[in-house]
């Protein structure tokens, strides 16, 4: 049966986490629960997840892209969900 959760064209970063990351590890990593299909918030900060410019499936299928600031960038765009919407993909992320 088809799913009808699409996979993720990017590796998605959480902007909080990556000024922590940064801070306590001195570089950002992407974190395991933001690439999962479906994750739209961050479980830990409760903030919306953005794209980040690395594609999940590029060219090479063994080369690592590294998260970086040059490449989890936040966009202009503010990501705005309505209160009940937002809830549940909240639990969503807190379930997974």
């Amino acid at each position: 049966m088809a799913s009808s959760v699409t996979l993720n064209q990017y590796f998605k970063f959480c902007p909080v986490c990556a000024k922590e990351d940064k801070l306590q590890y001195g570089e950002l990593y992407w974190h395991r629960v933001h690439q999962i299909p479906g994750v739209l918030i961050c479980p830990k900060h409760h903030v919306p997840l953005y794209d980040s410019q690395v594609p999940v499936r590029g060219y090479n299928k063994h080369e690592y892209k590294a998260a970086g600031e040059e490449n989890c960038v936040k966009p202009d765009i503010v990501i705005n969900y309505s209160d009940d919407v937002f809830e549940k993909l909240n639990r969503l992320a807190e379930d997974v």
